[in-house]
């Protein structure tokens, strides 16, 4: 097992990627009165199929950061938004199915409000909260991904990936 410092969220070290944008309590320019501001288009999920988007709720639970299972969706992007509290995400770059390339893989710290939109055919998986016991995560991707577009590998032990502290 490798073991690997969070990188934090900046456009250059993550633009392979995806894109982010904070959502909870944004800035920048808006329309509207200031009672009800609308911020318009701060996060594009532009990488889906014509299924229609959904959105979903990932609550995951406290455990020690290790990256043992990863999963691409080659039709579609994803997105994820911690709502109430920081994660740690895995992600790697787009890669033959079969062969993920694992020792290229990273691990970024997304704090609470931004939304992450992840490209199609970037490894990733299931988040970890960096200091709660419990964080809940809004998910969009085109509907029924989960069954028709997911292809879930176990990552061999050698491969693994741990946080550095």
């Amino acid at each position: 097992m490798r073991k690997t410092k969070a990188k934090e969220l900046t456009l250059e070290n993550f633009s392979k990627y995806g894109t982010f944008a904070r959502m909870k309590e944004p800035d920048g320019v808006s329309v509207g009165p200031k009672i009800h501001e609308f911020f318009c288009d701060r996060l594009v999920h532009g990488y889906a199929s014509p299924s229609p988007v959904g959105l979903s709720i990932s609550h995951v639970k406290k455990r020690k950061v290790l990256v043992d299972t990863t999963e691409i969706h080659s039709m579609c992007g994803e997105v994820m938004l911690p709502l109430d509290g920081d994660i740690y995400i895995h992600v790697g770059q787009v890669s033959d199915p079969d062969e993920p390339l694992y020792e290229k893989f990273e691990i970024f710290r997304v704090p609470e409000g931004y939304g992450v939109c992840l490209k199609p055919g970037v490894w990733h998986f299931a988040a970890f909260p960096c200091d709660k016991e419990f964080v809940s995560i809004l998910v969009a991707l085109p509907e029924r991904t989960y069954v028709n577009d997911c292809i879930v590998k176990k990552i061999p032990e050698e491969s693994q990936i741990g946080l550095e502290e």
